[in-house]
């Protein structure tokens, strides 16, 4: 067998092996885990489900001691006993004490809510966070692709900036994709870009292999860099990968890589390159290219060595 086979084997068998951690169940098999009106750890009312994926859910919720609406996350009911999912949401918590930044979803505690009427004593892991009055990238991408060049400017140039701000704390994000990515409106009537969902967060110096058994993977398959698939460490420069797939989506009609499953996906980020932005897009100029490509170039090494530098060409690009 050819090396690049063997490699890709080996990475299906992986993948057959890891269970749920590719986040690829859909949200409707299983029952919501708080219903509107229940009362969430003695204190939150609910009103109402903000979203649901295939780890979690996310609700509009009352605190009662303090009078104010939150959003509050939670762990799908057959996966909260799991001992890492309650690492996610400690992890989480410390990111947003740990990096102060606008562009950062801010988060207040971690809370526990009794199941009732389990006689093993189980708890709902749950944390509160500021309650965003906006919907994501993803949605965005859904009603309108692509955007046009001065919005999707403003949204990159502002996930530059916060994803700066985390690799500057030494933390990679490792789940960088547009539904991570909240757009929420300010006072002047524009729009301010939120990252979101830090469970996957690791700091630099505390790095794990993607390959490696367990949950605790690198987030999804089309926003992970070559090399994560190939078992290497991961680096800051994954993120700026994920990035340049997120500034990709915006701007063009059709996806950098057209595999439909992920064995697919294995396969051919290990051997193809992405399909030309301008290929997939009307009239997109030849700089914006040169960026997305030079985010999406196979060797880290080859990419941008920081969000920043990213971000001053981004800034070039979109001057006149």
């Amino acid at each position: 067998k050819s090396e690049i086979r063997t490699t890709v084997e080996e990475l299906l068998k992986n993948f057959d092996e890891a269970g749920s951690f590719l986040n690829l169940s859909s949200p409707g098999l299983t029952a919501p885990v708080f219903a509107p009106q229940q009362i969430v750890a003695g204190r939150f009312r609910v009103i109402r489900q903000i979203a649901g994926g295939g780890m979690g859910e996310v609700y509009e919720v009352f605190d009662e001691r303090l009078s104010l609406r939150v959003a509050l996350k939670t762990i799908r009911t057959d996966l909260s006993a799991r001992s890492d999912a309650y690492e996610r949401f400690k992890r989480e918590v410390w990111i947003a004490r740990e990096v102060p930044h606008e562009g950062i979803c801010r988060i207040f505690e971690l809370i526990e809510h009794a199941v009732p009427n389990a006689e093993d004593g189980r708890v709902i892991p749950c944390i509160t966070m500021k309650l965003l009055d906006g919907h994501d990238l993803q949605e965005e991408l859904r009603r309108r692709r692509p955007l046009p060049l001065n919005e999707a400017l403003a949204i990159a140039t502002q996930t530059c900036a916060a994803l700066q701000s985390l690799h500057d704390h030494g933390i990679i994000h490792r789940d960088l994709k547009p539904s991570n990515i909240m757009l929420v409106p300010d006072p002047e009537g524009n729009r301010r870009v939120v990252l979101t969902d830090f469970g996957l967060a690791r700091r630099k110096d505390q790095l794990s292999l993607t390959l490696d058994t367990g949950d605790d993977k690198p987030g999804a398959p089309y926003f992970q860099a070559p090399e994560l698939l190939k078992g290497d460490w991961e680096t800051p420069a994954s993120d700026l990968y994920a990035l340049g797939l997120v500034i990709d989506e915006m701007v063009t009609q059709s996806p950098a890589f057209t595999a439909e499953s992920v064995h697919a996906i294995y396969w051919q980020r290990l051997r193809e390159k992405p399909i030309p932005p301008s290929k997939r897009s009307e009239g997109l100029p030849l700089s914006w290219e040169r960026v997305i490509l030079k985010c999406l170039a196979t060797d880290p090494a080859k990419r941008y060595p920081s969000p920043r530098e990213l971000l001053a060409d981004l800034q070039a690009v979109g001057r006149p």
